[in-house]
């Protein structure tokens, strides 16, 4: 029994709390808020790119099939 105990210990770390150092210079940047103009945008490329990914998701699956 006396082996399991140290399961039911606090862990002692001196670094909990403190971030890592990162060695590239970290600039600060804004938050960007979603405006009207970028959710058209995002609209728009998801419209041309989904059809894409519809007419090529069958040939994908039989080529993953092929492989196995």
């Amino acid at each position: 029994m006396d082996s399991h105990a140290h399961a039911f210990e606090q862990a002692l770390e001196p670094s909990v709390g403190t971030p890592l150092r990162c060695p590239r210079v970290m600039s600060a940047q804004t938050l960007t808020v979603a405006t009207p103009v970028t959710m058209i945008g995002t609209l728009l490329t998801a419209l041309l790119y989904i059809p894409r990914v519809a007419v090529l998701a069958p040939a994908a699956i039989r080529m993953t099939r092929r492989r196995a």
